[in-house]
């Protein structure tokens, strides 16, 4: 039994370093760097630090980041916030806000809410 779990974990640990190199192998531009500097930037420049959003023409259009990066940049984005006590929602998840019930609309990703 504990050779599976040896096994399973080695499994593991081989997928997240295949992810970790496909995510680098997509674009110069999408580093570690770029993703830590990219959040800060994002709640230093919003105006309700409770509310974050994400929207496609903001990570396709403007920053150019492919669709295989952007997944990853949002799955980091996701595990960032998350640990930092939002909730995080994606496209047509509907979620509360300020007592009002929203979705999470067509051209936006992500929504991360802090309450």
């Amino acid at each position: 039994m504990l050779s599976n779990n040896k096994m399973q974990s080695k499994i593991y640990t081989e997928k997240q370093e295949y992810d970790i190199i496909l995510f680098e192998i997509g674009s110069e531009k999408m580093t570690d760097a770029f993703v830590i500097n990219y959040i800060n930037d994002k709640l230093n420049e919003s105006e309700d630090k409770n509310f974050i959003r994400y929207t496609f023409y903001e990570l396709r259009v403007k920053n150019n980041l492919s669709e295989l990066e952007i997944d990853k940049f949002l799955k980091i984005n996701k595990d960032y916030f998350e640990n930092n006590g939002y909730d995080v929602y994606f496209t047509g998840a509907k979620y509360t806000y300020r007592n009002a019930n929203m979705t999470v609309q067509p051209n936006e990703l992500l929504i991360a809410v802090k309450e």
